[in-house]
């Protein structure tokens, strides 16, 4: 299965529970942010590593949300960037198909973009993603996106 980390993103779709990034930390290595997708099969109790190239840059703090039996979406995320302190945060849309364990970006209306933060609360209901608050740089918003899968 996936090594230790916290602040992953999960969801259960097609009979597996999937794991996306995260990161971890120990006081000798520093921190190593993951961005890798595994596979519990919950009939076997077997998990798989998948590997994908257009797989998401490593991150941690992006929600993964079922949207049908089959797929789930990724949004957003961040990063440590460097040892000066500072965060890189995304602002990408990615869709998992679990039947082929392959990633595609998802390019949203307006700005062509999800909003530049992580810490998102998601829900998905009757083919809408709303997503509320999150935090950017120690900034917490109270805003609501919406973005219409179809």
């Amino acid at each position: 299965g996936p090594s230790k980390r916290s602040q992953h993103s999960a969801c259960f779709i097609n009979g597996q529970m999937f794991v996306f990034g995260g990161y971890f930390w120990e006081k000798k290595g520093g921190e190593k942010y993951f961005g890798d997708l595994h596979g519990l099969d919950v009939a076997t109790g077997l998990w798989r590593k998948y590997w994908d190239p257009t797989c998401p840059s490593p991150r941690n703090r992006a929600p993964l949300i079922p949207i049908n039996e089959f797929e789930c979406i990724l949004l957003n995320g961040n990063f440590y960037a460097n040892a000066k302190g500072t965060d890189e945060w995304y602002r990408d849309t990615f869709v998992l198909d679990s039947r082929t364990q392959k990633w595609r970006r998802i390019v949203c209306a307006n700005d062509g973009a999800a909003p530049k933060q992580s810490h998102l609360s998601v829900v998905f209901h009757e083919g809408i993603l709303y997503a509320f608050g999150g935090e950017k740089s120690m900034k917490r918003y109270k805003t609501i996106h919406i973005l219409k899968i179809n």
